[in-house]
């Protein structure tokens, strides 16, 4: 009865009467849903295997809007690369900086440069959030009551394009809950597509 976000028992006070363990989960994973698709984005930490591309170089990044939060282990060619030469942060992988040497070739074999190639690093590691934002388990709760009770809340029209008399308008879709309240905590872990421009 936990979700990523909230608990049935702990989170949520207003359940109706003789809703079952299973009615309650539902709910919850209902509405963790609705967070995720408003956000773009997930708020916890699970497992991946990343297959990325080597550049030469001695970093590479990515290319994931979800942080990178520990490593378990990295192969190259199907050679596991020793713990000891690299390092990472929250989106990329670097060798040891004191290692470097000036022969390309040489540092390649001696894991001083991550060897080029097409998906030949692969990565198995956690991403994601080490823990959930207070803001995104608010909002958790306040959906979740909302299911519960349609009255609690400001609601708005999902509607993006509305009509009035004879006229019609159509507005941005600014938020996507259809609760005010959750929205404003929600607004701010939007993830934004970058836009590139000439």
């Amino acid at each position: 009865m936990a979700g990523n976000y909230i608990t049935a028992y702990t989170d949520v006070d207003n359940w109706p009467n003789g809703y079952t363990d299973t009615q309650k989960d539902n709910v919850i994973s209902i509405v963790e849903a609705i967070i995720e698709r408003a956000t773009k984005d997930y708020f916890y930490s699970k497992s991946a295997i990343l297959k990325l591309d080597g550049n030469g170089k001695d970093r590479i990044f990515t290319g994931l809007s979800p942080a990178l939060l520990t490593i378990t282990s990295i192969t190259s060619f199907g050679t596991t690369v020793p713990t000891s030469v690299y390092t990472f942060d929250s989106h990329s992988i670097y060798m040891d900086p004191d290692l470097l040497v000036e022969d390309p070739i040489l540092a390649v074999q001696s894991w001083h440069l991550w060897p080029k190639g097409k998906n030949n690093i692969v990565v198995t590691c956690t991403i994601g959030w080490s823990s959930t934002p207070a803001a995104i388990k608010e909002a958790a709760v306040i959906l979740a009551k909302a299911e519960n009770d349609s009255t609690l809340y400001s609601r708005y029209s999902m509607n993006s394009s509305e009509k009035y008399e004879n006229q019609s308008y159509t507005r941005k879709m600014r938020y996507m809950t259809g609760i005010q309240e959750a929205d404003r905590l929600l607004y701010h872990y939007i993830r934004r597509v970058p836009k590139l421009t000439a």
